[in-house]
């Protein structure tokens, strides 16, 4: 089978397994207190009123995410009518296109088996197929991420002209969520650039058309919004709402250091627990090219989760933007294990026992109490390490 072939029948299989996952039945639950129905309403006022400059909810300022996700879900309604369903589509469709941007990576870094492997295993991953099907913003802000991401190694590769991209869909970012947009991509790469010397990964990225479309894109909608409120808007939304959840409790959010460690387990169940080895496998090798690539994936995943885990405000989606990466690296990991065709039988029925753990789990603890799954996952973990 010809290469472009099989790279069509593979979007086939992974497009039609994560359309029916995150798109089936995606309206047939009222919305989820308390953060969909902020958003939704939001939305809905900016479409009754006309006014898409200053978000509202019941009449008031609400200041705590820039416009672009509230303007996604206002043009959803226009299109789909007001409804659940159309509450939650621009998450949903952002999701579902995360998945095949996460499968070229895979493609782009270590061959298409990984790339197939990889979007399959980030489309069934219990916290990503969540927040999929939620009308909130974290899905939109790691897919404009993650799109960074992979704007940032295709240049890297040696096509300057995706430099410009990334700058856009960082901005896109920055207007989803505030500076974490430009922020947590930028620490990834400064991260991967210093531990491997090569500077130019970064210069790589110096474009004067790219960074002043990122001023216009990212800045034009604060600095009208300052214009209409003053300083107040800047105080609450600067120094409150993105500093101070970082640096002091202001929500009543704070968690442990550790906090991170069973939202994972529970978040990437159950692939997480092939994820040990897959990153012991990623630490050795000696293709240059696969070094370079592996310690890139390494970097974006412990960059995300070191990042929140300082934050002293700690929510369950805020990590949802290092699961692509932890995807990357499990599929690495069953691609290489059926091209060496090792231990796949081990490999099948460890994937049959730790599914239905995952039901088990479930059924048990429901999904609504995410940290008891957590550690209920920990523990089955534990006794999978034995048998791996």
């Amino acid at each position: 089978m010809k290469k472009r072939q099989q790279i069509l029948l593979d979007i086939i299989i992974i497009g039609f397994i994560s359309a029916i996952i995150i798109f089936l039945r995606l309206g047939s639950s009222p919305l989820l207190d308390p953060d969909e129905p902020r958003y939704a309403e939001t939305a809905r006022q900016m479409l009754i009123t006309g006014d898409w400059v200053t978000p509202r909810f019941n009449g008031d300022v609400r200041w705590d995410k820039p416009p672009l996700f509230y303007w996604l879900v206002g043009f959803s309604y226009k299109l789909f009518g007001v409804s659940e369903w159309a509450a939650r589509f621009p998450a949903a469709l952002l999701g579902f296109l995360g998945i095949f941007i996460t499968y070229w990576i895979g493609y782009f870094i270590w061959g298409r088996r990984t790339g197939f492997f990889s979007g399959l295993i980030l489309a069934t991953s219990l916290e990503y197929i969540l927040v999929a099907r939620l009308s909130i913003t974290d899905m939109t802000l790691t897919f404009f991420i993650l799109a960074s991401l992979a704007f940032y190694l295709k240049t890297r590769g040696g096509d300057r002209r995706f430099a410009f991209w990334f700058w856009i869909v960082c901005a896109l970012a920055v207007l989803t969520k505030g500076p974490i947009g430009i922020l947590l991509p930028f620490l990834i790469i400064v991260v991967d650039t210093l531990i491997s010397w090569k500077y130019k990964n970064l210069s790589c990225l110096v474009s004067a058309e790219g960074i002043l479309a990122f001023l216009i894109i990212a800045l034009s909608w604060f600095f009208v919004e300052a214009s209409i409120h003053g300083r107040e808007y800047l105080e609450y939304f600067f120094l409150e709402h993105n500093l101070g959840r970082f640096t002091a409790d202001s929500l009543g959010h704070t968690n442990p250091v550790y906090f991170f460690i069973p939202v994972l387990a529970a978040g990437f169940f159950p692939w997480v627990f092939f994820l040990p080895r897959a990153i012991f496998q990623r630490c050795g090798g000696s293709d240059e090219a696969v070094i370079d690539g592996s310690r890139f994936i390494l970097v974006w995943m412990l960059a995300v989760f070191i990042f929140f885990s300082l934050s002293t405000q700690k929510v369950v989606t805020y990590i949802l933007p290092l699961y692509p990466a932890v995807a990357l690296l499990v599929g690495n990991l069953f691609a290489e294990v059926i091209k060496n065709k090792k231990n796949l039988i081990l490999e099948i029925l460890l994937v049959v026992s730790f599914f239905s753990a995952a039901v088990i789990g479930v059924k048990v603890f429901g999904l609504p109490r995410l940290p008891e799954v957590g550690f209920y996952i920990v523990v089955v973990l534990l006794l999978a390490l034995l048998v791996f």
